[in-house]
């Protein structure tokens, strides 16, 4: 019987262990090769402006449970500052805009001083954004 029971134990399937992920490529905003129109559609607000600055910010990935939050591993969150030229979509919220990657959203742009369009759907976090012509 101990035996019959002992392989029950070891022969019934665990169930698999998946890790979650921030962003699966089945949600929508996991495309980016939507179409503007689509994009503009989805989001509450677009606006045109030029990148002045982009600042790296490393933080504690929130799963860590130290009480010393400098031994967790890191993540990045970039921001990047924005000089608003023109509102396309939404309520002007100002000239100048502190923006970071919202959810599923490409990290921002490298470099300083293009000029690009983002969509977003909260105040300071771009669902996506394209490179304009200079």
């Amino acid at each position: 019987m101990k035996t019959i029971l002992a392989l029950l134990i070891f022969a019934a399937p665990a169930p698999a262990a998946r890790a979650t992920k921030p962003c699966g490529p089945d949600t929508w905003f996991a495309r980016n090769d939507r179409p503007a129109a689509e994009w503009k559609e989805a989001a509450k607000w677009v606006v045109i402006g030029k990148v002045t600055a982009r600042k790296e910010i490393l933080r504690p990935f929130p799963n860590c449970h130290s009480a010393d939050r400098s031994q967790c591993a890191m993540q990045g969150a970039s921001v990047i500052t924005v000089k608003a030229a023109r509102w396309e979509k939404g309520v002007n919220a100002g000239k100048r805009l502190k923006l970071s990657a919202g959810f599923c959203a490409p990290e921002p742009p490298k470099k300083a001083g293009g000029t690009y369009r983002f969509y977003g759907r909260e105040p300071g976090a771009y669902l996506f954004f394209e490179e304009l012509a200079p």
